[in-house]
């Protein structure tokens, strides 16, 4: 039997990233978000990356389809995804990727946006790079 251990299967999905990392970071920093203008190269890079793996994760296939889900997460915070309200959004597999991330600007109140960014911000990055450095 095959086996593929998890290392390998970063590999592959670093693979899917790196020729689309570039355009995410501009395009990240074109939008510029509260808080990324004071972000290192290295560090707008490392999250661009966390974000385009958990978009990944969800079913994106595309840098079209990634970049405004990346550029959610660098705005709102790396769990934003994991939002009550969200989360059913965008795991739902029976709708495209990119009609998900449509209907949570046509569906979600102001209010999950105003909770959002409550819950945004530096702490929310030190958080999960603190876990995910260990």
């Amino acid at each position: 039997m095959l086996k593929i251990s998890d290392r390998q299967i970063l590999s592959f999905r670093d693979t899917r990233i790196t020729p689309v990392l570039g355009k995410l970071i501009v395009a990240v920093r074109n939008t510029a978000p509260p808080g990324v203008a004071g972000w290192s190269e290295d560090l707008l890079a490392a999250r661009v990356r966390f974000a385009c793996l958990r978009g990944l994760g969800l079913g994106a296939a595309t840098d079209v389809a990634l970049e405004p889900y990346v550029i959610l997460m660098m705005e709102f915070g790396p769990r934003f995804d994991l939002h009550p309200a969200i989360k059913p959004i965008l795991e739902d597999r029976t709708t495209a990727f990119e009609d998900r991330i449509d209907l949570l600007f046509d569906q979600l109140p102001q209010h999950v946006w105003a909770e959002l960014e409550i819950l945004s911000g530096e702490a929310a990055w030190d958080a999960v790079e603190e876990t995910t450095d260990a």
